[in-house]
């Protein structure tokens, strides 16, 4: 689980961590509701980078339930650590 505990925590993570592959997710908020979001692993190049989609099935305050895309890349600090 993360997040911030007086706000809200991902939990229930489901994925099938391949290219193509789903995941749903959901976040618990603090005031005991429920909101579920889910996306698709477009690119996966371990241990450097990982593209994937997002959507919340609810109405997020600024994304709205739209899909969004999402890159997270890792790179080599001066010291040799990813």
């Amino acid at each position: 689980m993360w997040g911030a505990v007086d706000v809200y925590r991902m939990r229930n993570w489901n994925a099938d961590t391949r290219v193509g592959g789903k995941y749903s997710v959901v976040v618990h908020r603090a005031d005991g509701n429920d909101l579920h979001a889910s996306g698709k692993f477009l690119e996966l190049e371990q241990p450097r980078k990982i593209v994937h989609t997002r959507k919340y099935e609810w109405q997020h305050p600024s994304l709205g339930q739209r899909e969004t895309t999402i890159t997270i890349a890792w790179t080599r600090s001066g010291r040799g650590h990813v």
